[in-house]
């Protein structure tokens, strides 16, 4: 069975699905509020990354 290669997009939407997992977790456990643009950034991000990664599985 063959490895796909990672492409650019993969990494870009990898690493912002790990990226706001981060901030998700680092904003749940200081308390702080999800009420500014970055969560909605943020959010959108996962997402993303998320669908993508469902994607990939998909066609394997």
């Amino acid at each position: 069975m063959k490895r796909k290669s990672l492409t650019a997009v993969d990494i870009i939407l990898f690493s912002s699905l790990s990226c706001s997992s981060c901030y998700f977790l680092g904003a749940y456990w200081s308390g702080k509020s999800f009420d500014n643009p970055l969560s909605y950034v943020m959010l959108l991000a996962f997402v993303l990354g998320f669908l993508h990664l469902l994607d990939r599985e998909d066609k394997k």
